[in-house]
């Protein structure tokens, strides 16, 4: 996106868009410019009113993420409207998690946008859902958009069909594994890993348990920096990325199972066969995988694959493939392309990469191929809790460990790749997000008594909803206590709110925020949100929130409504095309 000149847009004759939502509702770092143009076009040629936010988090209700907004999508496909992308055919493909309540609304923010500014819809909006079956529903999306496309612009016929097939199909590469005399940097490896964030070492100073006397252990870590001036330049609140490694036991059980494998402690490079044009015509030409560097097998699989996260159905129908057993290879198959069937198994399983091969026992998969079937290992962001200003050379992080049981507490204990990581380890890299809970998750209470004494916080308010022998007590409820004081604060005196934990919380802490601004000003409620908007936009209300890791009854049933309607709404624009 941040290649495009958006001011072409409305010369193109068709649009596909593939895009994500980053966290509660706002664009990926690439989307701004989509945010811009609408905002620079809108001025100049309509200035609808509805329109005019540059703050995309409380898109909601006009997004199309609520339930009367999913059903119009639905029966308004196409309609003659004349704009200044009156003459653009579109079709959007939303990603997200619904494990946020603003689920995938930047892709429907789009969606909205194209069709409000005079495009033709030819597919209705499409949503993918991180906690359930996004690969499958893409998978589903793809080959209809590109089939109504096709038709959309008379290119009908079976040559024409069976190419764009073909193109969207999933192909085996011909890979191998190619020995070299040395492993790569590591630094330098996990600097191209993070997008080209310089990584560096830190040393673990300390690792405290903030909560001895509970049974969720959380940690406060401090790491030295090393006086390195790029990780002295942060500021409280800013997020510091890890790079976790994979349990050694783990590794050593999945190489096990490999064919095809090189010298223990060998250095490869996995190639994959290209085709290429050159004077002499068409020839295939073997080159190196960019993102997987030179390093070990054991390497590989310890610091750049994710071994942990429950395989796709694409890297399961791989994996039958290999399996020699047909009963084997079948349910494999099976759950690859039932979309609810590999919802349940994954849900109630949740297993890696190694109980997915205890489970299918004559699974032998080569190695070459899984490294390039296998997701990459992607760092964990943690807020940084410490201030340079206090520790100059230090990096402070707290950090939750992450226990969990699979089948409803049944199945095996698994761990958090990161915090686990980081529980067990003498030297490692950032992290941070805490919840304050009276007494046992007060975390950092004699910090914050300290600095009440000290003059610097004027009041401190502690919400309890899990301590045993009292009241139930909500942030929105202190809010609720102090509203006209919050109103000054925001108001009066222009200051800045920060929330921090759960997103269900921190929405539910919006609603007040904005409920509290209404009374006391006596507003409207747009012009509340309108107050909240501009908050946002002048970099006065701050979110580091988080979703769920694990998915709820709650976010599956939600998840799958939204998938199936999805699907539902394609099959219905097929039909009435032909």
């Amino acid at each position: 996106m941040s290649e495009y000149d958006i001011v072409n847009l409305e010369h193109e004759t068709l649009v596909l868009v593939v895009t994500s939502t980053a966290g509660n509702g706002d664009p990926p770092e690439n989307g701004e410019p989509v945010q811009n143009f609408q905002v620079s076009l809108l001025v100049l040629i309509f200035a609808r009113s509805r329109l005019n936010s540059r703050s995309l988090v409380r898109f909601a209700s006009f997004t199309g993420t609520s339930e009367e907004t999913l059903n119009e999508n639905e029966s308004v496909i196409s309609k003659d409207s004349m704009g200044p992308l009156s003459n653009v055919r579109f079709a959007v493909f939303a990603l997200g998690s619904s494990s946020y309540p603003n689920f995938a609304s930047f892709g429907a923010y789009v969606d909205n946008l194209l069709g409000e500014l005079g495009g033709e819809r030819i597919l209705p909006l499409a949503y993918g859902d991180e906690m359930c079956g996004q690969e499958l529903s893409f998978t589903a999306w793809a080959p209809n958009v590109f089939q109504v496309s096709c038709e959309t612009f008379c290119l009908e016929g079976d040559a024409v069909a069976k190419g764009i097939q073909a193109s969207i199909s999933r192909k085996a590469q011909k890979v191998r594994l190619e020995l070299r005399e040395k492993n790569g940097d590591l630094w330098k490896c996990l600097t191209v890993s993070s997008g080209g964030r310089k990584v560096f070492p830190c040393q673990l100073l300390s690792r405290e348990n903030l909560l001895p006397t509970n049974e969720q252990e959380t940690m406060l870590l401090r790491l030295d920096t090393g006086g390195r001036e790029e990780l002295r330049r942060y500021s409280p609140g800013d997020h510091l990325g890890i790079f976790p490694v994979n349990e050694g036991a783990l590794v050593t059980k999945i190489i096990s199972r490999l064919k095809g494998l090189p010298p223990p402690n060998t250095s490869i490079r996995l190639q994959r066969l290209v085709e290429k044009f050159s004077l002499n015509g068409l020839s295939n030409v073997w080159e190196d995988v960019e993102n997987i560097p030179t390093g070990s097998m054991e390497e590989l699989l310890s610091r750049f694959l994710d071994i942990h996260t429950p395989p796709s159905p694409a890297l399961l129908q791989f994996l039958s493939s290999s399996a020699s057993h047909p009963q084997e290879r079948q349910r494999l198959l099976h759950l690859a392309t039932d979309a609810d069937e590999y919802e349940e198994w994954r849900h109630e399983n949740y297993p890696n990469l190694w109980e997915v091969l205890e489970e299918f026992e004559s699974v032998s998969p080569e190695a070459g191929r899984l490294l390039m079937e296998l997701p990459r290992l992607k760092p964990r962001f943690y807020s940084i809790s410490s201030s340079p200003l206090m520790h100059p050379n230090e990096i402070h992080i707290t950090v939750a460990l992450v226990n969990y049981v699979t089948k409803g507490g049944n199945g095996k204990l698994h761990r958090g790749v990161c915090s686990g990581y980081l529980s067990d380890s003498s030297s490692a890299t950032p992290i941070a997000c805490f919840v304050r809970k009276y007494k046992t998750w007060e975390l950092y209470h004699f910090e914050t008594r300290e600095m009440h004494a000290a003059g610097v916080l004027k009041a401190v308010h502690v919400a309890v909803s899990r301590e045993p022998g009292l009241p139930k007590t909500y942030v929105q409820d202190l809010l609720k206590g102090n509203s006209k004081e919050l109103y000054a604060d925001l108001v009066d005196r222009q200051g800045h709110m920060y929330v921090c934990g759960d997103c269900t919380m921190a929405e539910d802490v919006y609603r007040t925020v904005r409920d509290i601004i209404q009374t006391q000003a006596d507003l409207p409620l747009s012009e509340a949100d309108a107050f909240l908007s501009s908050l946002r936009e002048d970099s006065r209300y701050h979110e580091d929130i988080f979703g769920i890791t694990l998915r709820t009854d709650m976010v599956h049933g939600r998840a799958t409504t939204i998938q199936e309607r999805s699907r539902l709404a394609i099959e219905k624009a097929r039909r009435s095309d032909k």
